[in-house]
């Protein structure tokens, strides 16, 4: 699953020591701020009072001094809150990792021991609801990631219950998404139940990158039906869109990817080989997942054409360069599973090496 990349955003000046039993909002990005003696620098974290009155799935509103902050749901790393429990911050570190197979365990650790009163309860609501969410989104994640342990039929029930009690948590848009990409491991009509949650991003009436992000993984799911010209259809304007900040620039960059995947799967791998190329030639080498889709697309297309060189040295550099996405590293590895002994002066050993790995690594992957 694509991890969300938000804006940059202004803030006010913010005096930290006022607030000392505030809740802290850690943003994905430091964006441009002020410190206390009114020199520039970057914010990266912002502490107050959570307004649930006021906040919504989209927004979060924030009173800080005397000012009141909106902070669009996106732009939210984490919130670290007054009294919560010790292990909060550690699930929160995994998570942003993306090691859900470890914040999962810390969940239930904790869930086990407040069941036995062996710590004390969860102090606050906005803090319960947080480890709720969790205990629902967890297992989606592991279930996203091939975990025999977890059935993804029960995980996506789990996570439906929540959103569908909590529709204004700022989480709700990142579990909407989550349920749309379990769509296409339970039973049913995959495509028609994940562009029913994808368009609830779309259809967002507050944030243009989630009505964005919607539309693109609406495409992404077209494309995996087999539906191309759909997915041309809805792709083409949206690759000519203006990026104001950093999450547009690298969602518009991989609805370049999309489109170039279209273009290829109508016949046209030379095309789509010369947009892949630009695309990695024009995204930031910091914004790695585009790297890694563009890479994984740009090798399917060149096995495509029998040019197993040029296709395995594009998936290599995902195994080596890109190795946090594993969904996409997952496919690089099958395929170099195979392309190094199909390649001129064949490396058997390599491919080996690629299978194992794949294995260790991904055992309940369903790429092979």
């Amino acid at each position: 699953m694509l991890r969300w990349i938000p804006a940059l955003f202004l803030v006010a000046c913010v005096v930290w020591s006022n607030f000392s039993s505030a809740d802290e909002v850690t943003l994905r990005f430091p964006r441009p701020g002020k410190d206390t003696k009114d020199k520039k620098s970057e914010v990266s974290k912002l502490k107050g009072k959570i307004d649930p009155e006021k906040s919504n799935a989209s927004k979060l509103f924030l009173s800080v001094g005397k000012e009141e902050e909106a902070i669009e749901v996106t732009n939210i790393e984490g919130i670290a809150y007054d009294r919560e429990p010790a292990e909060f911050a550690t699930i929160r570190t995994a998570i942003a990792n993306g090691s859900y197979n470890e914040a999962a365990t810390e969940v239930q650790r904790l869930a086990t021991q407040l069941e036995s009163g062996n710590v004390p309860p969860i102090s606050g609501d906005a803090a319960k609801k947080d480890f709720d969410y969790w205990m629902a989104y967890l297992p989606a994640m592991q279930a996203l990631e091939g975990s025999a342990k977890v059935d993804p039929a029960q995980a996506a029930q789990k996570l439906l219950a929540f959103l569908t009690a909590n529709p204004t948590h700022y989480r709700f848009y990142e579990g909407t998404e989550t349920l749309g990409q379990l769509a296409f491991l339970v039973p049913g009509d995959p495509v028609a139940a994940s562009t029913q949650y994808f368009g609830r991003l779309a259809t967002n009436p507050d944030l243009k990158e989630l009505q964005f992000r919607g539309k693109l993984l609406m495409a992404r799911a077209l494309l995996k039906s087999n539906n191309v010209p759909r997915a041309g259809q809805l792709l083409t304007p949206m690759v000519a869109e203006k990026a104001d900040n950093r999450m547009m620039a690298s969602q518009i960059s991989q609805a370049k990817v999309a489109l170039a995947q279209a273009t290829a799967a109508a016949g046209k791998p030379d095309d789509a080989i010369k947009m892949l190329q630009a695309v990695i030639e024009e995204t930031p080498s910091n914004d790695y997942e585009t790297h890694a889709r563009a890479n994984v697309a740009l090798g399917n297309v060149y096995l495509a054409k029998q040019s197993k060189t040029e296709a395995l040295l594009a998936f290599l550099k995902v195994d080596l360069l890109f190795f946090q996405f594993p969904e996409q590293r997952a496919e690089a590895l099958a395929r170099l599973g195979k392309l190094w002994s199909e390649i001129p002066n064949p490396k058997p050993e390599r491919a080996n090496e690629a299978r194992e790995r794949l294995q260790n690594l991904y055992p309940f992957t369903s790429v092979k």
